[in-house]
């Protein structure tokens, strides 16, 4: 079959390539096209997210793991579908080129990198107390990361959901806090008994006073 009949949808910007130049493009079109020497993209226009979780190490040599996710939309279809496979099995028009992914791939390790270089400058607590807050600032570097030109994209944000060390390093966390809260419960108690004692002796003078007072 010479000719194939080709529908879009919405969320989906569609590019027609003849012989290597593109011949029809369009938010969501449909069109006839002869099937030999003929390629189609179809690529998502649509607010993307994916979620990432990577480890970097501390400066006080900690593994701590990073969870979050970044959204972002490409705005420049052509220019994606010329550097990352968008392409389409022609006969039932599902995507089968792996530029989504290759995208994803490369926005994760442009953030991995740029935690790394904030991360191994922290202690372990300095880190859990801190990365949580970078998403702004990690959002904003990944705007000038090559990344974003080569794959026409806009970033919108990065959420940084989790930081997380090692169990081994969380229990032994735990059970510090545990011992400080432990701390100071018993510092309370003696505090207590300590006014007690106070108050009784206070009471205990009082009277003796009192009863000189009488004699």
């Amino acid at each position: 079959m010479f000719f194939s009949y080709f529908k879009g949808t919405p969320e989906y910007h569609i590019l027609r390539f003849k012989n290597g130049k593109v011949r029809e493009q369009g938010r969501g079109i449909s069109f006839w096209y002869g099937t030999f020497g003929t390629t189609i993209a179809i690529v998502p226009v649509t607010s993307l997210d994916n979620p990432f979780i990577f480890t970097e190490t501390t400066a006080n040599f900690q593994d701590l793991a990073i969870q979050g996710s970044v959204s972002y939309r490409i705005i420049d279809p052509l220019k994606a579908a010329e550097g990352f496979d968008f392409s389409a099995k022609l006969s039932r028009s599902d995507v089968v080129g792996d530029g989504r992914e290759k995208i994803a791939e490369r926005l994760v390790l442009a953030i991995q990198s740029r935690a790394r270089a904030v991360v191994s400058s922290m202690t372990l607590e300095q880190a859990l107390a801190e990365v949580t807050k970078l998403g702004g600032n990690l959002a904003e570097l990944l705007r000038n990361d090559p990344i974003a030109a080569t794959a026409g994209l806009s970033i919108e944000e990065v959420h940084i959901t989790a930081v997380q060390p090692t169990p081994e390093i969380r229990k032994a966390l735990q059970t510090e806090y545990r011992e400080a809260l432990q701390r100071q419960a018993d510092a309370a108690i003696y505090g207590r008994r300590a006014w007690g004692v106070e108050k009784e002796r206070e009471i205990k003078q009082s009277e003796l006073a009192t009863e000189i007072e009488l004699a």
